[in-house]
């Protein structure tokens, strides 16, 4: 896009171009047809919800084919002698299909669209209709058969389309003059300026791009770090185009601007259920709140209510345009700790009241390092004892340096990707203990509908006995599945797993998409008075993505042969 980012007139490139947007303030179709080429772009491609509108002149901007998804109107009007529209034709929808209320909207936006989509289809002197059979316009895994599909549409229109064929003089022609407009552009350069019309934010990605691009840049770098910067930051969107100014030349950057104070909030059901162990119910609100001028800066805030309910709350904040940041946060949270004998449980609860303070390295989007500690108090509901050691209300430090790793292309139920998270510490407290734990998941893609994955986790006091609520619980969802939940407590736990996830059952495109999975899971297991013992765990299950998250059943068996069934709603990988 380079060469083309600073043209005015869409006109003058080597195929005259209109996109068209829908103005938010008017309710009316916008043609676009100068100025910034990227944010046209931009403008034109915001679907609602998922991207923010784009401010043009005074207009706010947003997807086009909410008023237009046929534009053969917009292509008369540029001067078109023979105009040919491409449709697409999807099934009538079943009564079944509109069960949920997501669904619905859904059909209520395409019946909008396929209004204006006919009206318009009137205007095209040739139509050619596509048909989708069992697939939607965002199933991205049938690509291939959507493109055959349109390869077959254009050969039944053959005859139609051959009689628009040119002599061999008029293409020349043609192409002499589309080559004539055409520009080269460079693949590498300096980068001579950020704007942005946020004075902090201008100079905060001022010094983080400068820093990662050096001397020179290349165009496909540039356009990594802007994912990045926009995925970290938080804003709209960013464009780049070659300047050549004052004796100097190389990318400048524009960064479209956050329009007010961003607030964020995602709200996660969970539900366990297994006989014999607690149920388990708990609703997550995430939230993020980042200022209108504020640069990558948040307050990030999670609120659990049902088991285990608390609260959690950190600010973010990285030092002026660099890797490094400090984080201040709290945590008040009330915790569950089962124990059994035998067939009978009972559950004994740890309030903790905290505060936190660590300084860092990167981001929470694919690595972060850490350094810090966080001091507080633990009230417990009784004392419990563990080979003589009791477990007595303490205040406590733990001073620890913390390492994450996420590029998994989910947080539900991964295809592909690795996650690590590990902890390294000194608990000082009414007997104080060094610890280590660390869990880990990597999925692999075989093929595109089958995935292997390895998984596990361990955890270390390093040879300390410790005191009960201080110990490492094992048992329960992908953790000795075929065991009750935190069925174990150990000094020091070290578990390894894995499977195979099967994605490919979609009967004639169903709304029902279940998955298959199988895996095992051996771990041994420090139980104090026991001493160290094995357990293992084969489990197989379905899962089915829901708007409420992936809910799967799972069938599970230890290794004396012991069967126990799972209920998991709203999450199964990375669980609450």
């Amino acid at each position: 896009m380079t060469p083309y980012s600073s043209i005015r007139s869409f006109d003058d490139l080597p195929i005259p171009f209109r996109c068209v947007a829908t103005d938010l303030l008017s309710g009316d179709a916008f043609v676009l047809q100068d100025g910034s080429l990227p944010k046209a772009l931009r403008a034109t491609l915001a679907l609602p919800v998922i991207f923010t509108p784009v401010e043009w002149e005074g207009r706010v901007l947003i997807d086009g084919g909410l008023v237009n998804n046929l534009p053969t109107d917009v292509v008369r009007e540029m001067g078109a002698d023979f105009v040919i529209g491409i449709t697409l034709q999807s099934p009538p929808v079943e009564c079944a299909q509109l069960s949920t209320l997501t669904n619905i909207l859904r059909q209520s936006v395409n019946i909008a669209m396929l209004q204006n989509e006919q009206r318009n289809a009137r205007l095209a002197h040739l139509l050619v209709a596509v048909p989708m059979e069992n697939r939607t316009l965002l199933d991205f895994g049938n690509a291939s058969a959507n493109i055959e599909s349109g390869y077959k549409a254009a050969q039944a229109n053959g005859e139609a389309l051959k009689s628009l064929s040119l002599s061999r003089q008029a293409w020349d022609e043609y192409l002499k003059l589309k080559n004539s407009r055409r520009r080269t552009g460079r693949t590498s350069g300096p980068l001579i300026s950020v704007r942005s019309p946020q004075a902090n934010v201008q100079e905060n990605a001022s010094q983080e791009l400068s820093r990662k691009a050096g001397a020179l840049v290349s165009e496909q770098r540039l356009e990594e770090n802007l994912t990045g910067l926009t995925a970290a930051t938080g804003l709209p969107s960013a464009s780049y185009r070659w300047l050549e100014a004052g004796g100097k030349e190389g990318y400048r950057i524009e960064l479209e601007p956050r329009p007010d104070t961003q607030l964020l909030l995602r709200p996660s059901i969970f539900y366990g259920y297994s006989k014999g162990e607690p149920d388990r119910f708990i609703l997550r609100l995430s939230s993020s709140a980042i200022a209108k001028d504020a640069y990558k800066t948040r307050l990030l805030t999670d609120l659990f209510i049902g088991y285990n309910p608390g609260i959690r709350s950190e600010y973010y904040h990285p030092f002026a345009g660099s890797p490094f940041f400090v984080a201040p946060g709290f945590l008040v949270q009330r915790t569950k700790f089962p124990s059994y004998e035998g067939l009978a449980r009972r559950d004994s609860t740890r309030n903790r009241f905290a505060g936190s303070l660590y300084f860092g390295l990167g981001t929470w989007r694919h690595l972060q390092l850490r350094l810090g500690a966080q001091a507080g108090y633990d009230r417990y509901s009784e004392p419990q004892s563990s080979k003589n050691i009791e477990a007595k209300r303490t205040a406590f430090v733990n001073s620890e340096v913390v390492g994450i790793l996420n590029t998994q292309d989910s947080g539900e139920l991964p295809s592909r990707g690795t996650r690590l998270n590990g902890s390294l510490g000194w608990s000082a407290r009414n007997g104080s203990f060094p610890y280590l734990t660390s869990d880990f998941d990597h999925f692999h893609a075989l093929k595109r509908t089958v995935s292997a994955f390895a998984f596990g986790n361990g955890a270390s006091a390093f040879g300390r006995r410790l005191a009960f609520y201080d110990q490492f619980p094992v048992g329960g969802l992908t953790r000795l599945d075929a065991y009750r939940h935190q069925e174990f407590r150990a000094n020091s736990t070290l578990a390894l797993g894995g499977g195979l996830i099967y994605r490919g059952m979609n009967p004639n495109g169903a709304a029902f998409r279940p998955f298959l999975a199988a895996w095992h899971e051996v771990a041994r297991l420090d139980l104090s008075q026991q001493g160290w013992q094995t357990r293992q765990s084969t489990s197989a299950g379905i899962f089915a993505p829901t708007p409420l998250g992936a809910t799967g059943l799972i069938l599970s068996f230890d290794e004396r042969g012991n069967s126990r069934f799972r209920l998991s709603l709203g999450s199964f990988w990375n669980r609450p």
